[in-house]
């Protein structure tokens, strides 16, 4: 049996790019509980006719990049920055950065969507941000 390759999600940071050219710096959101991104997607266009047969069939259409969704503690220097972006119609660029040997980074711009608010009375406060990306994310490593 081989040796597991898995590596574990503690250390994983998500960043957001100051937009800055030609070099842009990144900097890590404080105090990330959870960062999720639910993957692209691809639109299909169903082109079934009469001559199909008994399938229907498709073709590829639009791809959409999907939503990062992340859980992060509510600080007022992490709050200045997402309330900031929320309220900005401008595109930022955002990293997730694994802790793997090669910090493997999937990078992608985006705008906030959401950022609800929770404050439990017997828990920390936390904001759900989501965000929407835009075009193609890459993947380095």
């Amino acid at each position: 049996m081989g040796q597991a390759t898995a590596i574990s999600g503690a250390g994983t940071l998500f960043k957001r790019g100051n937009g800055a050219t030609p070099t842009e710096l990144f900097t890590t959101l404080a105090q990330c509980l959870k960062i999720s991104w639910d993957g692209p997607t691809k639109q299909t266009i169903e082109t079934t006719n009469q001559d199909s047969g008994q399938y229907r069939s498709y073709i590829a259409g639009w791809r959409d990049a999907g939503e990062i969704k992340l859980t992060v503690n509510f600080t007022l220097a992490s709050h200045f920055i997402i309330w900031g972006d929320f309220n900005s119609d401008v595109t930022h660029n955002y990293q997730i950065v694994l802790p793997d040997t090669g910090n493997t980074t999937f990078q992608a711009a985006a705008h906030i969507t959401n950022m609800p608010l929770t404050a439990p009375v017997d828990d920390r406060v936390t904001y759900d941000i989501t965000l929407k990306l835009t075009g193609v994310p890459t993947l380095t490593s």
